[in-house]
């Protein structure tokens, strides 16, 4: 098999063959001289995915993380680019794609990230414990937020922000699923009893904007592992 029988008539360079064997990056461009994409072909299936999905830019050469977790390419942003910062000429940098939802070594469809992140355990994935929404009553104003477990002894770091067990959550909310941002909250260890002896705890975020203040908003917890420290 050949990605050209998915991705038909396009100019496919570099591949990549990740850690496990299991997976191809590649970059593919609908033409010579025409920008390119990052792409991942699976090689027991076939399948293949855009993992870039960018119009306008050049993404080319990707190379796998020795955890087969991330992509690391690069790219070039043209001068009419939007995604380039404010007084940032176009060039040629680097940049790393986190492919944690195709690294799902039990299979129950939950990335290994999110389960450790969250407390599920891979052996059991009755027990994930995903964020779920809550809506609260706090000074005779309805106000929305998420809870969902974390390690315990963990620390609030910023604004919205809590750390804990080597990962940092954030409340990030949105009106049309394009732009998110991180606005006032209130973080609350609404329960510091260990869940399931596995020692962790409930974590309650709540907006602190009222309900009825809210038009229309879409929650997410937006999750990242904390770096190593130098000693």
């Amino acid at each position: 098999m050949t990605s050209d029988e998915v991705v038909a008539g396009a100019t496919n360079r570099y591949p990549a063959v990740s850690p496990d064997g299991q997976r191809v990056a590649f970059s593919s461009a609908e033409s010579a001289g025409e920008p390119g994409d990052i792409y991942v072909l699976e090689l027991t299936t076939g399948d293949v995915r855009n993992v870039t999905m960018t119009e306008g830019i050049d993404e080319t050469q990707p190379d796998w993380s020795p955890d087969g977790g991330s992509l690391v390419y690069s790219r070039f942003d043209s001068a009419g680019s939007s995604e380039l910062r404010t007084n940032e000429l176009p060039n040629w940098s680097l940049y790393v794609q986190c492919l944690e939802e195709l690294n799902d070594r039990d299979d129950d469809g939950i990335a290994d990230l999110l389960e450790a992140a969250f407390g599920s355990d891979p052996n059991h994935p009755d027990q994930i414990r995903l964020p779920e929404i809550v809506m609260e009553t706090v000074d005779g104003q309805c106000r929305v937020g998420v809870t969902f477990t974390v390690r315990i002894n963990g620390e609030q770091t910023g604004a919205a922000v809590w750390q804990a067990g080597g990962f940092e959550y954030a409340l990030e909310s949105s009106t049309d699923l394009k732009q998110w941002q991180r606005g006032s909250v209130t973080i609350d260890r609404a329960s510091q009893d260990t869940v399931g002896g596995s020692r962790r705890e409930q974590l309650k975020i709540l907006l602190d904007d009222s309900v009825e203040t809210l038009r229309e908003v879409y929650l997410r917890v937006a999750v990242k592992r904390v770096p190593l420290q130098s000693l």
